[in-house]
């Protein structure tokens, strides 16, 4: 009877022994993992440390240039609105102006023609020929 008592004793502590292995083997993989994640959050945290003063003086100078772009978009408007209003000038004074200097052109161009003597060929009306300038007359 002994036999039969020992076979499931000598059985339990088999799987125990077993059961010792893997938890020693799980416990021997799962350190150095421990320790790397233990060194990658510290490296991580100087990390985040050393970077919040330099992100805190980036995002205050992206705000300011955000303030400059919105001052120069007013500023663009206000042209653009001066700029059509000049369009709208110019549209509307500068045909009245090409009138003005062709009216004044014309008076111009008309008594000028007035002013000269009406010509034949080349030669003035009452001015001598070339047949009377070689006669003498």
């Amino acid at each position: 009877m002994r036999g039969t008592k020992s076979a499931p004793a000598e059985e339990m502590e088999s799987w125990r022994v077993v059961e010792i292995v893997l938890v020693s083997v799980l416990v021997g993989t799962l350190l150095p993992v421990l320790f790397q994640l233990r060194s990658t959050l510290k490296a991580a945290e100087q990390f985040i440390v050393a970077a919040g003063p330099r992100l805190d003086r980036s995002l205050t100078d992206i705000a300011a240039a955000a303030d400059r772009i919105d001052r120069v978009g007013a500023t663009v408007e206000r042209l653009t609105s001066s700029i059509s209003l000049a369009a709208k000038l110019g549209a509307a004074v500068g045909p009245a102006v090409a009138a003005a200097v062709r009216a004044f052109r014309a008076p111009a161009e008309g008594a000028a023609d007035e002013s000269l003597p009406a010509q034949t060929n080349g030669v003035a009306d009452g001015a001598p020929s070339h047949k009377e300038v070689a006669r003498g007359s």
